[in-house]
């Protein structure tokens, strides 16, 4: 893999094992606890960050025959911006932009684990294809944020983890928190 995106991989890497180390050391109670109906536990925003990671690769988009015709429109660009920077970094609450990563009741912290660690091979499997050159094409199409390259995903990815992080340190110090 590409120095660029090995680092922004091990980083992504590093804070997924912390947070399920963390989630390990919680009891079931407390992996299921939801502060308000409607609201996630700890086990759902594990699962929501795994499905959207799978989501992710699967619209990689590295064989896809309209691959070459992905273009970033100047909207693109305003709206990534806008959501990187209003909606994640500032903490702003948005619904989910599609169907396909809310999380169901989950399986159980092994199984999600389980799951994201497979995620995470073919996404380093996917990303270890890459070349200096090849790594700013246009490979994914997010519903709002429009095409990425690999870069961009893995910023994506990283500040949309960071976004959820804040979620589990509210359903944490809820005030009914076991």
């Amino acid at each position: 893999m590409i120095a660029q995106l090995q680092s922004r991989f091990d980083e992504l890497e590093r804070r997924r094992e912390e947070f399920l180390q963390r989630l390990n050391e919680q009891t079931s109670e407390q992996l299921h606890y939801s502060p308000a109906a409607g609201s996630w536990s700890l086990l759902q925003i594990a699962e929501h960050l795994r499905l959207v990671e799978e989501r992710l690769i699967a619209g990689w988009l590295v064989d896809h025959p309209g691959r070459e015709q992905l273009r970033r429109r100047l909207r693109h660009r305003i709206t990534y911006a806008a959501v990187m920077t209003l909606v994640f970094r500032m903490g702003l609450r948005v619904r989910m932009p599609g169907p396909g990563v809310a999380p169901e009741v989950p399986p159980g912290l092994p199984e999600v684990a389980r799951r994201w660690s497979e995620l995470r091979a073919e996404l380093a499997s996917q990303l270890g294809t890459l070349t200096e050159r090849s790594a700013t094409n246009l490979f994914i199409r997010h519903p709002v944020l429009g095409p990425l390259d690999a870069a961009d995903a893995l910023r994506f990815l990283r500040v949309h983890f960071d976004h959820h992080m804040r979620q589990v340190g509210r359903v944490t110090g809820h005030r009914g928190f076991p």
